[in-house]
């Protein structure tokens, strides 16, 4: 068989698809899989190489790499057996299989978090997607449930489950030298990590956070992550708050200085009201840190309801009084470590390759 991955979403800097795109790419390099092609963008050229590429010129925009996927590489599409897509815009025109990852259905569910214009877009996409698609890959049981949910003609027989991976801890840099005293981090900290965007329930965190200081003063809260939409609100709501002084924004960092973050923090808090995954969470677990989640079900599915903290996500109140008792009580900590451990162990990018590659050959079966 022959297959085509579009790696147009992955960057140096990407979180969430893009990740999820990297990680894939990675696993299919090392594997020396051949019967793969990339679809990459100029400047990751020279990554990947034991794999055959198919190099288009930077895209700058999401609309410029759209305009790429759908016109620009039409006529490249039909050499292949199987075209994977990583996300919910697969091409509209192609006589190969066609197969599409679905991480949410977030323009739906959480849909005040996106412009107008975004909605449009990714509504119209996906529904091309929904109707062209030969297979669909849900990264968990949850957006399965979305997905039939808001398109319940969907056959079961176009969807399969295959978990995300997650990046496990780099041992050999947890000890490192690394310097993260640059960022302002000195004592104490609670660690979130992810794309600064609205459905991930910073605003009320904040709040919470306040009401924590009455506990450790000296507490800081580190937000990693690119700035995403809906920013300048953070911003404002930390000013609002006069907590500068104790929320530190990182924006992007390397591989060495998230391992070192994750090693030095208290616990990692993950509010969000809205996730198809949370990565983070499981990282959080496999380098043996607890974690306060919201009590989404997305979340209970991918953690499991005894491994983590749970909070209701919109109740001030309730993150307060979960953020405060994971501040005090060491023992509820360990509590949670030594059981999220073990559940971070069922999930790899090994596995999630895998299960992928799996998808491709019974696609490939079918017309046997």
């Amino acid at each position: 068989m022959k297959i085509l991955f579009n790696g147009l979403l992955y960057s140096k800097q990407g979180a969430g698809i893009s990740s999820y795109a990297k990680n894939l790419m990675l696993q299919y390099n090392n594997l020396k899989k051949t019967e793969i092609d990339l679809i990459l963008n100029d400047s990751f050229k020279n990554e990947f190489n034991n794999l055959k590429k198919v190099i288009v010129k930077d895209c700058k925009s999401s609309a410029s790499r759209i305009l790429t996927e759908q016109v620009k590489l039409a006529n490249k599409y039909n050499k292949y057996d199987i075209i994977h897509f990583p996300d919910y815009a697969s091409p509209i025109v192609s006589k190969s299989k066609r197969i599409a990852t679905i991480h949410d259905l977030a323009f739906i569910t959480v849909k005040e978090h996106y412009t107008s214009n975004q909605i449009v877009t990714k509504k119209f996409l996906f529904n091309q997607t929904i109707k062209n698609a030969d297979m669909l890959i849900c990264i968990s049981r949850f957006t399965y449930k979305e997905l039939k949910k808001y398109y319940p003609n969907i056959s079961d027989d176009r969807i399969r489950i295959v978990n995300n991976g997650f990046n496990k801890p780099i041992v050999s840099n947890i000890n490192s030298n690394t310097d993260i005293t640059k960022f302002g981090i000195y004592g104490e900290f609670i660690l979130f990590v992810g794309t600064i965007a609205p459905s991930k329930n910073l605003i009320r965190f904040l709040d919470a956070f306040k009401n924590s200081l009455t506990i450790n003063p000296k507490l800081k809260f580190v937000i990693v992550g690119k700035k995403g939409w809906g920013f300048n609100q953070l911003e404002h709501k930390i000013n609002e708050l006069q907590i500068k002084s104790s929320v530190i924004i990182t924006g992007y960092v390397t591989y060495d200085e998230l391992e070192k973050l994750y090693n030095r923090c208290l616990f990692v808090a993950y509010p969000s009201i809205y996730e198809g995954f949370g990565l983070p969470a499981l990282e959080a677990l496999s380098r043996k840190k607890a974690v306060l989640l919201s009590n989404i079900d997305v979340f209970k599915e991918t953690i499991g309801s005894e491994n983590a903290l749970f909070c209701n996500p919109y109740s001030v109140e309730d993150i307060s009084k979960k953020l405060i008792d994971l501040i005090q009580y060491k023992n509820l900590r360990d509590r949670i470590i030594e059981k999220g451990y073990e559940k971070s162990k069922e999930f790899s990018w090994d596995k999630c390759a895998k299960e992928t590659w799996m998808v491709y050959e019974e696609l490939l079966r079918r017309d046997k």
